[in-house]
């Protein structure tokens, strides 16, 4: 027995069968739903079923999103009186074919219908191939719905990134794709997440028309990179030589804290015991791009921050880990410096502000049971093929800078200061910055050398393009 249903302005399909226009056949793998599209004119423009083919191609140099897949949820709408048998997917190599059996006649007033009911679904976050209007589309043929899935992207959990996807046909037979969580980055559109990562990046993605004359679309990263700040801290009790004591003693009472807290810091007996601090977003212990105020230059994709998990042991290592572009502008320096305020020092650089960052964010750091406000900043220094870190902000006080071989004979055992010295010494400044509301101290170390300084806790660390946090 043969049977459709026609619901409202709809077909809808309940077995396979071969009945034009509301039962049609359908393939193994074709899924097959009721539509939900809003209502049209009563044209009932008669139509053949066609099969639509969508290519997306993902390998594109080294722009290679991996394995994608689509799963179509139901979610579709076309003109009435057109055929409709649903939609299917196929995976190749480096291109994902999206097959929707539908009749394309949208030129009536019914393709209106669906046009405006596809920009509604989307939030007119969509491109378009073969560009024959600006979006949002007058007409369309159809729409299906359903999810993108990115399958070489995984959370901690081994769950692979997906983000609703709708894809459309216009009456030119081009192809729309957009959805709401999508954003517009010129003539593409992008979706990023840090949580999901193919192990080296946080996925950062575009779909792009491959060009104004052919009918693909092209997946690739948009653009984002992976970069990584590295956070030292120090959770330790230690003994102080009368030479430390005299040199931080002196340095702390030069950056304006009172002498009354310098004795706080580092009491006669000699004795520094340093809290527990680590990175997080504001208000949370792991970062995400919806809860973490940033900025970045130009029209780049930014994914968010992931915070890590601060290495054990006294001496901590905290790695922040960026998905973002990296193409400097002033406008995140601009933000730093006259939106959020305060004072700041880098990495690898003897200036006293960033003149152009590639972007910039800010988070709290949690002292023990306390929290204050820190931003960070990534840098793009012209002599330098290394981008550098700033960091500051409200309620941080900078000093000036000093150089390095003073600190080195403060931090480093004897034999190896005198090491450093008999070869030449290290040529290089030291920047130190406080808070003070809390009694933390932030310092970066800036050399051409290689350098490898000790730490309080007698451990070995690279920091030339990271900062050592000191909380009291």
């Amino acid at each position: 027995m043969l049977l459709g249903i026609r619901i409202g302005n709809c077909c809808r399909s309940v077995f396979h069968a071969a009945f034009l226009a509301c039962v049609l056949p359908i393939t193994a793998s074709t899924v097959q739903a009721s539509q939900s599209c809003p209502s049209q004119p009563d044209d009932h423009i008669k139509g053949k079923l066609r099969t639509n083919d969508l290519n997306i191609k993902t390998s594109s140099a080294d722009l290679d999103l991996g394995e994608l897949s689509f799963s179509y949820d139901g979610d579709y709408c076309v003109v009435n009186g057109q055929p409709w048998s649903g939609v299917e997917q196929d995976w190749s190599s480096d291109n994902l074919k999206i097959t929707v059996y539908s009749g394309r006649k949208g030129k009536s007033d019914g393709g209106k219908v669906i046009a405006k009911s596809f920009a509604d679904k989307t939030n007119n976050n969509a491109t378009q191939t073969i560009a024959h209007t600006s979006p949002p589309p007058g007409k369309l043929n159809f729409y299906a719905c359903g999810t993108l899935e990115f399958n070489d992207y995984q959370n901690n959990a081994n769950q692979a990134a997906a983000v609703d996807l709708c894809v459309a046909q216009g009456t030119s037979n081009n192809w729309w794709v957009g959805g709401s969580d999508w954003v517009k980055k010129g003539s593409s559109i992008c979706y990023a997440d840090s949580n999901y990562r193919n192990g080296v990046d946080g996925l950062a993605a575009c779909l792009d028309p491959s060009s104004t004359t052919d009918n693909k679309i092209w997946g690739k990263n948009g653009g984002a990179h992976l970069n990584e700040l590295f956070l030292y801290s120090i959770v330790a009790e230690h003994q102080f030589s009368a030479q430390e004591r005299e040199f931080l003693v002196e340095y702390l009472s030069g950056l304006g804290i009172n002498k009354i807290l310098v004795e706080k810091i580092i009491p006669k007996k000699l004795t520094l015991k340093t809290k527990n601090i680590s990175y997080q977003c504001s208000g949370n212990a792991n970062c995400s791009q919806k809860n973490v105020d940033y900025t970045i230059a130009g029209n780049q994709l930014w994914a968010g921050v992931d915070s890590g998990v601060p290495d054990g042991g006294s001496f901590k290592k905290q790695t922040l880990s960026v998905t973002a572009g990296r193409s400097a502008g002033s406008g995140p320096a601009e933000w730093l410096k006259n939106d959020i305020g305060g004072s700041y020092i880098g990495t690898m650089t003897f200036s006293d502000a960033p003149s152009k960052l590639n972007f910039a964010f800010c988070g709290d750091l949690a002292i023990d049971t306390e929290s204050m406000g820190i931003c960070m900043g990534q840098g793009s220094p012209a002599a330098s093929p290394i981008n550098n870190w700033w960091t500051g902000g409200k309620g941080w006080k900078t000093s000036k800078m000093m150089d390095v071989m003073p600190l080195l004979k403060v931090l480093l055992k004897p034999s190896q200061y005198r090491l450093i010295e008999g070869f030449g010494g290290v040529s290089g400044r030291v920047a130190w910055s406080y808070h003070a509301g809390t009694l933390v101290l932030a310092l970066t170390i800036s050399t051409n050398d290689s350098l490898l300084v000790q730490d309080f806790a007698k451990f070995f660390v690279p920091v030339n393009n990271g900062i050592i946090l000191i909380g009291f």
